[in-house]
C-alpha cells in the first residue's frame, strides 16, 4: 500500500522498460495488480466499518489516483487491467459512502478522483501502442524468426522453407491491410461508446472474416469492440458515482435531494452526465427521502436500477444497470 501511495503520487510511471521494444517488454502481472487492488479495497471498507470514515476515503482516493498508470503503458493489454483496477474501487464506492456521514471537502475530494474524462484518450494511446507492437510482430515474423509463423507449416524443413517464402508476400500485405484498422480505432476511442458501437461491431465481423493468410491481424486485432464496452461500463460507473456524490453535496448544502440533476448545473457539475451506452441523461428520480441514479448498460434497457455484475454482457443479456442509490 506504501508503494501504491508512493506511485500514485509521481508525476509519471511507467511499468516497464521504456528503452525496450514492446515485443520485449513484460505486461503487468494483471492477477498480482487486480489482487493487490482487491486488498485495497476490503481495507477501505473495513476502515469504514470500523467508524474510519476519512481513513477509508483516503486509502479509495490513494488506490484511484495509482489504478490510472498502468494505462500510460501503450498496450491494450495494460490498459484493460488499468480499467479492471479502477472497476474494483470505483464500482462499490456508494456502498463505503452510503449512510455514512461525509462532510463537504470528502465529497468534492471524491467527485474529483471520479474522472471519466481521460479514459477515451487512454484507450486511443492503447492503440497507437498496439499499432507499434503489431509492427514489430510482423517484422520477426518477416524475418522468420518468430516461431509461430513456421509451425502453421508442418513436414520436411524444405516444405517448411517453402511455405514461408510464399507467406511473406501475403504477410506483408496482410500487414498494409491491417495498419489503417489501427487508426481507425484510435479515432473512434474518441467517440462515445454509443455512436461507434455499430461500427466497431460491423468492422470486428469483417476481421473475422479475413483470409487464412491474416492470421497476425486476427490475433493482435481480434474482437476490439470488447474494449470498447468495458471502457464504456467504467465511464458509466463514474459517471453515476460522481452524479450521485454531487447529489449529497446538494443536499448539504440546500437541505434536501434535487428534483432533476439539471439542479445540479452550474454550480456542482459543468453538466447533466450523459449515458455512454444510449446517449442520453443518466436515469434519476426521488424514492421517498433518497433518489437512485443509474445508466442503462450494455442492454440499453431500463432494469429498474438491477445490477448483475457477475456476467458476460456479450454473451448472455443481463440486468446491467450501473447505480448509486441513496435511502436518505
Amino acid at each position: 500500500f506504501e508503494l501504491v501511495a508512493e506511485m500514485g503520487d509521481k508525476p509519471c510511471f511507467l511499468y516497464r522498460d521504456p528503452s525496450q521494444s514492446l515485443l520485449e517488454s513484460l505486461p503487468p502481472d494483471p492477477l498480482q495488480m487486480i489482487q493487490a487492488t482487491e486488498l485495497l479495497f476490503f481495507s477501505a471498507l473495513f476502515s469504514a466499518e470500523d467508524g474510519d470514515v476519512n481513513g477509508a476515503i483516503n486509502k479509495l482516493i490513494t488506490g484511484l489516483k495509482f489504478t490510472p498508470l498502468a494505462a500510460r503503458e501503450g498496450t491494450l493489454i495494460a490498459f484493460l487491467i488499468s480499467l479492471a483496477e479502477t472497476r474494483i474501487l470505483s464500482q462499490p464506492l456508494g456502498e463505503i459512502c452510503r449512510g455514512r456521514a461525509l462532510d463537504d471537502g470528502d465529497l468534492v475530494r471524491l467527485m474529483s478522483i471520479q474522472d471519466n474524462g481521460p479514459w477515451r484518450d487512454r484507450l486511443a494511446a492503447a492503440f497507437r501502442g498496439e499499432r507499434v507492437l503489431f509492427v514489430e510482430v510482423g517484422g520477426y515474423s518477416l524475418k522468420g524468426s518468430f516461431e509461430d509463423l513456421g509451425s502453421i507449416f508442418e513436414g520436411p524443413s524444405w516444405w517448411r522453407n517453402l511455405g514461408l517464402w510464399i507467406v511473406r508476400p501475403l504477410l506483408k500485405r496482410d500487414m498494409r491491410q491491417a495498419l489503417p484498422s489501427f487508426e481507425f480505432l484510435e479515432t473512434q476511442a474518441k467517440v462515445p461508446y454509443y455512436q461507434s458501437r455499430e461500427v466497431l461491431r460491423a468492422r470486428d465481423l469483417q476481421i473475422k472474416e479475413r483470409p487464412w493468410y491474416a492470421f497476425l491481424s486476427k490475433m493482435l486485432l481480434g474482437n476490439s469492440e470488447t474494449a470498447f464496452m468495458k471502457e464504456a461500463q467504467l465511464e458509466a460507473i463514474m459517471l453515476a458515482s460522481r452524479a450521485g456524490l454531487a447529489c449529497r453535496l446538494y443536499k448539504s448544502r440546500n437541505g434536501s435531494y434535487p428534483e432533476t440533476l439539471d439542479a445540479l448545473v452550474p454550480g456542482i457539475l459543468t453538466e447533466v452526465p450523459i449515458d455512454p451506452f444510449t446517449g442520453k441523461p443518466l436515469v434519476y428520480r426521488r424514492e421517498g427521502e433518497g433518489f437512485i441514479i443509474y445508466s442503462l448498460g450494455s442492454n440499453q434497457k431500463d432494469d429498474g436500477g438491477r445490477s448483475t455484475y457477475m456476467i458476460t454482457q456479450l454473451v448472455m443479456d443481463k440486468d446491467d444497470d450501473w447505480t448509486w442509490k441513496e435511502d436518505k
